[in-house]
């Protein structure tokens, strides 16, 4: 009996020895510093990155001119009359904060009336070029110049039939515009043949052919041209 308890024992224990070198028991380690100098460096790294990108994207998303609406009509002896309306904001980073030049494409071409905000008594005009335009000088009341209203009004002389209106000046106000709508609009017996800008043909509106071009975050490469029949 002795024996026998004495040899359960043992086989026992082996087992015990044999299921210990198969499932070795792992000590701990002892535990390594955190690197909290590189850690560190590649956060701040990361996070100076981040924001000259948001404010970079900012900056160039900061319209100036963020909605424009132009509407072309040509009458029956092909003059055209513009009437343009310029929401403006952010006035205050440019240069000369109470002055805007507007561009005329053609010497022939007059200008009719200019106001700020539906009111033209605290405007001012003088003609005067810029770069390679020629225009105007719309001079107004500096205590509205951050968010406001421009309405333009001209008469263009245009050539054979052919209608340009300028938007390269755009480029130096160095921000895109946020949306421009053009609407173009010509006698019924005249359509619309030519634009160098993607338009959708409305149909007949008020007794003339209409079409609208339409672009958003426009920073222009060329001037807007169109000619009809």
């Amino acid at each position: 009996m002795k024996n026998r308890i004495i040899s359960i024992i043992s086989i026992v224990l082996i087992l015990n020895t044999f299921t210990v070198m198969a499932n070795p028991v792992v000590l701990p380690q002892p535990q390594q510093p955190i690197p909290w100098v590189p850690i560190i460096l590649v956060v701040a790294t990361i996070t100076v990155v981040g924001l000259i990108v948001f404010f970079w994207v900012r900056h160039r998303h900061r319209h100036r001119i963020y909605h424009e609406r132009i509407e072309f009509n040509v009458d029956g002896n092909g003059k055209v009359l513009v009437e343009g309306s310029y929401h403006l904001k952010n006035l205050t980073e440019t240069n000369d904060k109470s002055q805007i030049f507007y561009p005329l494409p053609n010497k022939t071409d007059s200008l009719i009336s200019a106001k700020i905000d539906n009111n033209d008594s605290n405007i001012s005009l003088s003609y005067s070029r810029f770069e390679n335009y020629e225009g105007y000088n719309i001079s107004f009341d500096p205590n509205v110049k951050d968010s406001t209203l421009l309405t333009v009004a001209y008469q263009e002389q245009p050539v054979n039939n052919h209608c340009r209106y300028i938007l390269l000046s755009t480029r130096y106000w160095e921000n895109s515009i946020g949306k421009a709508e053009f609407i173009i609009k010509t006698p019924q017996d005249k359509p619309l043949k030519y634009s160098n800008f993607k338009y959708t043909a409305l149909g007949i509106i008020n007794g003339k052919n209409e079409y609208k071009i339409t672009e958003t975050e426009l920073w222009p490469t060329e001037d807007l041209e169109f000619a009809w029949e």
